[in-house]
């Protein structure tokens, strides 16, 4: 076997360990009891107090990396200063990749909770954070560096005879420091450097096993699998039954596509592996799953998974592996009691409750219960910001739905990008969405530009605004019927009218009628659907979101300076009622003569004209609580905004002000929405 990594029963293993000069207490006392154990030169630990800098700059961190990679295996004292620390989180990188490459023992010791690196997630850990007991902690570690407890490094006699250390001559001296900067060179990823310094040692014959196994690493990274193929032939001449040697093998061979030789030699690795030792054959079971998985053989991964977890036993990744591999087989109900395992741990992600919620919907469970699952890998990936997963569980959620029939939910609201949805016998409406980007905006109006406007429009604020989205069009009366299928409330008065045009505004509805519908369809979702404040709706009808405290974010109309009969619904347009939503859209299937765009810069329709739209501010002459939204029991005025259909153009200016208590219907009011940016649906 190679001497550079023993795999013995009592081979002594050599440790780099990593930490925190500010957990030196504790790490002292276990490089001690180690050292006791495994004797001083076993254990690497740098005492220079995190001061790698100040002890010899670059050659002090060239040092470091030399004796991470000549080292097989790697200790790190996890703790909220370790993460915080220079110097810790770039040794873990450096020993994670060699842990993938070379197949380096990774030994995390846990002294306090601190946050994890993702890449370390599957990696078992030793847990000394009190209250456990330091010396079971210690016995666990030693046991995993299949040590025996009582075992004791006993240093020899001195001899009678003193020991005459022989000079080096130069051309000894060369190679040694040929030899540890090409540790150093492949250390740091310069895998060129790796190369040649290996290339004149080979041409010097002084080649270790180590050496071959770093620049058959080195030249896999670069591309070159025939440099590759002959450095790990060359270590396997050397010592054929090297465990690491032969993993390295099996990598290589996955890189040529030849996923059957490697998963035998990953077997013929793992049988090479102390029984116990977990350690060394954890790594290798990965290694060996995932040839498996490229293969198919979802039978002889579960066996492996099982192997592991005899290791490992709860290990969160292997349980993941072995979920994989029972649903790949069909065995729902074993799969799905393996997923309920995994979710009712502290540490469960979002993609264990995503499972979930899969493997419910496999096994006709309630529906509320995959909403439930679902709803939990929302609120984590929502914290751990992974867009991605939080796509994957839009499209589950989605696949729940069943579509809204036609004549509840007309063809051309979906065309204008309305999208229907029911569950359970209860069906509602999702709107199309602008996205209004977070930042600085200027509310009011400027006389002297706009000679129109009205006293309470003058006392002019800047406000700053979080992204949020606003609907794109008003609340439709199709949305709104589905609000009252599903709870029986009272109608509009003229609901009779209304519900002959299901893509138009609903109107008659109360300021108590549009909070309780957006509190309801917040509810179906776990959405944050509200209604747009003050501010918001009028940096959504007239901020350019390119410059918004320029003059071209103070536009009076939706659309530019220039009143447009053509690009709105008012007293000159003639209609006498509403018109249907996206009547001046651009993708309006049939648009009519005359008729122009009239969004905003964002993308918001119907901002002028049609009808007035309920915010959720109350009223003030000063734009005092113009960001705000006011509770449901409050008794103050709201806020109106965008004129309506009867009313002269000048009320359809952006900046236009009104005002109603909040129990008023009228059929010229109706509403449109806002929702926090990210939204599960």
């Amino acid at each position: 076997m190679s001497s550079t990594m023993p795999t013995g029963a009592h081979a002594t293993p050599r440790l780099f360990i990593s930490h925190s000069h500010e957990d030196a207490a504790f790490c002292l006392k276990l490089v001690a009891d180690l050292r006791a154990r495994l004797g001083d030169d076993a254990v690497w630990y740098d005492t220079s107090g995190g001061q790698h800098g100040l002890q010899g700059g670059e050659a002090w961190w060239d040092q470091i990396v030399a004796e991470i990679t000549a080292r097989p295996y790697f200790l790190v004292v996890l703790s909220p200063q370790a993460s915080a620390s220079r110097w810790v989180p770039q040794e873990m990188g450096i020993a994670f990749r060699q842990h993938v490459e070379l197949g380096k023992r990774l030994l995390p010791v846990r002294l306090a909770e601190a946050p994890r690196r993702a890449d370390w997630s599957g990696i078992q850990e030793f847990s000394f954070a009190e209250p456990r007991p330091y010396e079971q902690a210690l016995a666990e570690l030693l046991q995993a560096l299949n040590v025996e407890q009582a075992q004791r490094v006993v240093s020899p006699p001195p001899s009678a005879v003193p020991v005459v250390q022989t000079p080096q001559t130069p051309q000894q001296a060369l190679l040694a420091r040929l030899a540890q900067e090409a540790h150093t060179a492949y250390g740091r990823e310069r895998w060129s450097d790796a190369l040649d310094r290996t290339d004149l040692l080979i041409a010097r014959q002084a080649m270790t096993p180590m050496l071959w196994r770093e620049r058959a690493s080195a030249a896999l990274t670069l591309g070159d699998l025939a440099a590759a193929t002959d450095a790990m032939d060359r270590a396997l001449q050397t010592d054929p039954d090297d465990i690491e040697t032969v993993r390295l093998q099996a990598r290589i061979l996955l890189r040529q596509g030849h996923a059957e030789q490697a998963a035998q030699t990953l077997t013929l690795a793992n049988t090479l592996a102390p029984l116990d030792d977990a350690v060394t054959r954890l790594p290798l079971l990965a290694d060996l799953c995932a040839a498996l998985t490229t293969l198919g053989r979802w039978g002889d991964l579960l066996r492996r998974c099982d192997d592991a977890l005899h290791l490992a036993p709860q290990d969160p990744a292997w349980l993941r592996r072995r979920l994989t591999a029972l649903m790949k087989l069909d065995r729902n109900d074993d799969a799905l009691a393996a997923a309920q395992a995994l979710t009712r741990r502290p540490a469960a992600t979002a993609a264990d409750y995503l499972t979930l919620a899969q493997l419910l919907r496999q096994t006709d469970a309630p529906l509320e219960s995959v909403r439930a699952a679902l709803d939990s890998a929302w609120k984590r990936a929502e914290a751990a910001q992974d867009a991605a997963m939080q796509d994957q569980i839009r499209q589950v959620g989605r696949e729940l739905m069943t579509p809204v029939p036609e004549e509840r939910f007309p063809a051309r609201l979906a065309t204008l990008g309305f999208a229907g949805r029911a569950r359970a016998g209860v069906e509602w409406i999702i709107p199309p969405l602008c996205p209004v980007p977070a930042g600085q905006f200027r509310l009011g109006s400027d006389k002297r530009r706009d000679p129109q406007a009205h006293p309470n429009e003058l006392q002019r604020r800047t406000v700053d605004l979080p992204a949020f989205e606003i609907g794109r069009f008003p609340v439709t009366v199709a949305e709104y019927a589905c609000f009252l299928r599903a709870t029986q409330r009272q109608q509009p008065s003229d609901w009779a009218t209304q519900s002959q045009r299901l893509d138009h505004p609903v109107v008659s509805v109360s300021w108590y009628d549009a909070f309780d519908y957006a509190t309801w369809l917040a509810e179906r979702t776990s959405e944050s659907w509200r209604l747009p404040t003050e501010a918001e709706w009028e940096k959504a009808a007239r901020s350019d979101p390119r410059d918004p405290l320029s003059a071209s974010s103070e536009r009076i109309y939706p659309w530019g300076d220039t009143f447009d009969k053509a690009r709105c619904n008012t007293s000159v347009s003639g209609f006498r009622t509403t018109t249907p939503v996206g009547w001046y859209g651009p993708d309006d299937p049939d648009p009519r003569a005359g008729r122009q765009p009239g969004a905003s810069p964002c993308g918001a329709e119907e901002l002028a004209g049609n009808v007035w739209e309920w915010l959720a501010t109350e009223f003030t002459d000063n734009y005092s609580k113009s960001e705000l939204t006011c509770p449901r029991n409050s008794i103050d005025n709201r806020c109106l905004r965008g004129g309506a259909w009867f009313l002269d153009p000048q009320f359809a200016r952006a900046a236009c002000r009104n005002l109603s208590q909040p129990d008023v219907a009228l059929g010229s009011i109706g509403f449109r929405l806002a929702r926090v940016p990210g939204s599960f649906h």
